[in-house]
This record gives C-alpha cells, structure tokens and sequence, in this order.
C-alpha cells in the first residue's frame, strides 16, 4: 500500500512537471485519472480486503492531489471540485473494480468449466466400452440410468 501511494506522488508529480500549469484542470485529472489512479494507486487493491485506515489513507492521497491541483487547502473546496467534476472517490472505484473481476472470473470459470467437460467427454476413456457399459458422465436421473447401462 505503502509504495502504491508512493508511486501515485511519483507519477502525479512526472505530470505535473510535464504540462505544468498550462492546461486545463480537467485535463489534468483526466490524465491523472488514467495514467495515476487506476494504474498505480488501485493496482491490486481489488482482491485484497480493505480496512477503514487503508481506506482513509486511499482518500487522503487523492484529497492531497486535488489541493495541488485546485491551490486549495480547505477540505470542504476539495469535495466540492470532486463532486462537480465527477470524480468518483477510491472506495467507488475499487468496488467497481471488484465486481468487474468477479464478472471475469465468473465467466472465465464457466468457459473453463466446459472446455473440462467438452475434453472429458471426447477422451478415449470416457466412450463407451467393448462390454457396452457406457461410462460417460451425464445428466440424467436414476430411472434413465437404468435404460441407459445395458450390457451386450
């Protein structure tokens, strides 16, 4: 966490010397944003749990930010510029980025789950056998299996 914040500054501090004070505030949150805050402060926060200090060490990394950037140093400016620039704070960002995981993992658990199947099911030992007892794994109730097992 600790180099996680320390990067942020780093980062910041690169684009800020860059383009200094000569574009707009937007701009600049918007670089921020994508080059700072997701990449380098968020970087894998969404799989590790989260308590209130971590959090609040989150927010004031970027409160710190927005008083630089808006030469503020009251705190109640610093929201308000979040808010009207729809900035989302960090907690919101990392729930989102939780679920986003979560949604991948689901669906990559699925596929994975059917390419298992589909190659279980293709292999030599899951055909049916010369006795004619058919070993395959299926989705079918006791009475089925009963028809289905015959013997020759």
């Amino acid at each position: 966490m600790c180099d996680a914040k320390l990067s942020f500054y780093r980062t910041a501090n690169e684009i800020f010397g860059k383009i200094g004070r000569f574009t707009s505030e937007e701009v600049t949150l918007q670089l921020i944003q994508s080059k700072c805050t997701a990449p380098v402060l968020l970087y894998g926060l969404d799989a590790c749990p989260l308590n209130k200090t971590d959090t609040n060490s989150l927010y004031f990394v970027v409160n710190q930010f927005f008083m630089k950037l808006f030469c503020a140093s009251d705190i109640n400016v610093v929201h308000d510029c979040q808010l009207r620039l729809n900035f989302k704070p960090p907690n919101e960002q990392l729930q989102e980025r939780k679920e986003k995981c979560i949604d991948r993992y689901e669906v990559w658990a699925f596929i994975g789950t059917f390419i298992f199947w589909t190659f279980i099911r293709s292999t030599p030992a899951s055909r049916p056998s010369k006795a004619g007892l058919d070993v395959r794994p299926s989705i079918r109730t006791p009475s089925a299996h009963k028809k289905f097992l015959r013997f020759e």
